[in-house]
């Protein structure tokens, strides 16, 4: 399990140059994650459904956060359509 702190949590203060640098890297760590889980969504979508659940990558792809992204990846392991699929992230 992957845990993102942020310094300030530890009272550590960066420069504002630095900061800014170590917040981007943190905001790429964080883009790098939520592409690897839905890399991970577009292959079990494929996998468990084919094209029909393909259809759904389009609307997963605007889901706003990593959370959320996760609980629809965990599910495609029971899902047994697209449409129940589709429910995990339009009920919540």
């Amino acid at each position: 399990m992957l845990v993102v702190v942020s310094l300030q949590h530890f009272g550590v203060r960066l420069p504002k140059s630095r900061a800014s640098a170590f917040g981007g890297r943190q905001e790429g760590l964080q883009e790098g994650i939520r592409q690897g889980v839905l890399e991970a969504i577009t292959f079990g979508l494929d996998l468990r459904f084919g094209a029909e659940g393909l259809r759904l990558l389009p609307e997963i792809e605007t889901l706003p956060n990593l959370p959320l992204l996760r609980a629809v990846k965990e599910y495609l392991k029971t899902a047994r359509t697209p449409e129940e699929l589709r429910r995990i992230y339009r009920d919540n």
